[in-house]
């Protein structure tokens, strides 16, 4: 299973385990992605409280979005994401987030890398690393925000 679908099935079964509502949506890499795509989930879902995301490009954009709709991280909103640490903790609020170890997922790329030098017909494998949650300034527990959207 790739990357991607191995994301998208988590991403279900940790909604479904809640029991809360979940929507999946693509966003293209950029900060005005993130903008658009935040107006397109709050005008179809203006109950949404949060959103997880693992495009570090469009965080800024959502960010914009968020705050462009009047509502403010993480007191009416909450957002936490995959992302390198840096960016994380240069966000406003910083962010929520698994911190992608740039660091150790370099070095195991450098080792598999010679692994397939050393031996070209090696079966292809996937690594799966465990990233750190680092509890930063974008969560919240959800309020009820109807009056704020009308």
């Amino acid at each position: 299973m790739d990357a991607t679908l191995r994301r998208r099935h988590r991403s279900r079964r940790a909604i479904a385990e809640r029991g809360v509502e979940g929507v999946q949506t693509c966003c293209a890499d950029d900060a005005q992605s993130g903008v658009s795509c935040v107006e397109r989930l709050l005008a179809e879902h203006p109950g949404l409280a949060a959103i997880a995301t693992i495009n570090e490009a469009a965080m800024p954009g959502l960010y914009r979005g968020i705050e462009h709709a009047g509502l403010a991280v993480p007191r009416d909103f909450s957002i936490t994401g995959v992302a390198p640490r840096h960016l994380a903790e240069n966000l406003h609020p910083p962010l929520t987030a698994a911190d992608m170890p740039a660091d150790g997922l370099g070095a195991r790329a450098v080792e598999l890398l010679i692994e397939r030098i050393a031996d070209p017909a090696a079966p292809h494998r996937d690594l799966l690393l465990a990233s750190p949650i680092s509890f930063r300034g974008t969560t919240a527990p959800a309020r009820q925000r109807d009056s704020l959207l009308s």
